[in-house]
């Protein structure tokens, strides 16, 4: 068999096999629960006043609004006023929480397995956002297919992701554990066919203050 030949075989059988597992991912998110609505998620405002809510919210045509993140990082922020599919639990929360929705609304709250848009518009930054999870690695910087500097996540293992945000307090080569959601591209954005992950690191009040500037 000539090489291109094979090369293209094996494409062709970590194509399947890439479909296969989103297959049985799917199936594993569909023993759970759904929801489907619209994403609210706020940005800090300075000239409010007490303490605001800066996670995000599914709200359903059931009169529910299913509280599913309270991290302002969130990678949710990216679906706010967008239509999605959920899939997940409900869960009774511990500590601080919400316990009154808007407009009369009851309030619930979801942990999700997977997020996705219902449809994807050309201005969309992600299509989809998976359980975040522990892990522990460090940033680094390395050249992109564009030229520009691109920041990578390696992980102890070797792993390389590319992060898909900017989050607040980064640090460059050293060890620390984050929180890492796993997260698909807008197809509309054309970028290399990488891992991504949406991070959040460990971050001081001056950081977050930061972050939010280059937000505003």
């Amino acid at each position: 068999m000539a090489l291109f030949d094979w090369l293209r075989e094996r494409q062709g059988e970590k194509k399947l096999v890439s479909l296969k597992q989103k297959a049985d991912q799917m199936q594993e998110y569909e023993k759970g629960s759904r929801l489907e609505g619209t994403v609210h998620a706020r940005l800090y405002d300075a000239s409010a006043s007490g303490k605001q809510f800066l996670g995000a919210t599914i709200e359903t045509s059931d009169a529910k609004i299913w509280v599913i993140d309270y991290e302002e990082q969130s990678p949710f922020h990216a679906f706010d006023c967008r239509q999605v599919i959920a899939f997940g639990e409900p869960y009774r929360p511990k500590g601080q929480y919400l316990i009154g929705g808007r407009g009369g609304k009851t309030l619930e709250h979801f942990h999700p397995s997977c997020v996705r848009l219902v449809e994807g518009p050309d201005d969309a930054q992600l299509f989809e956002v998976g359980a975040p999870y522990n892990l522990r690695g460090r940033f680094q910087l390395g050249p992109a297919d564009t030229g520009e500097s691109m920041l990578s996540f390696v992980t102890e293992k070797g792993e390389v992701f590319v992060v898909a945000n900017e989050p607040a307090g980064v640090r460059m080569n050293i060890s620390l554990q984050v929180s890492a959601y796993p997260v698909q591209l807008s197809p509309a954005l054309q970028r290399p066919p990488e891992r991504y992950l949406w991070i959040i690191c460990p971050y001081s009040a001056d950081d977050l203050w930061k972050w939010r500037n280059r937000r505003s």
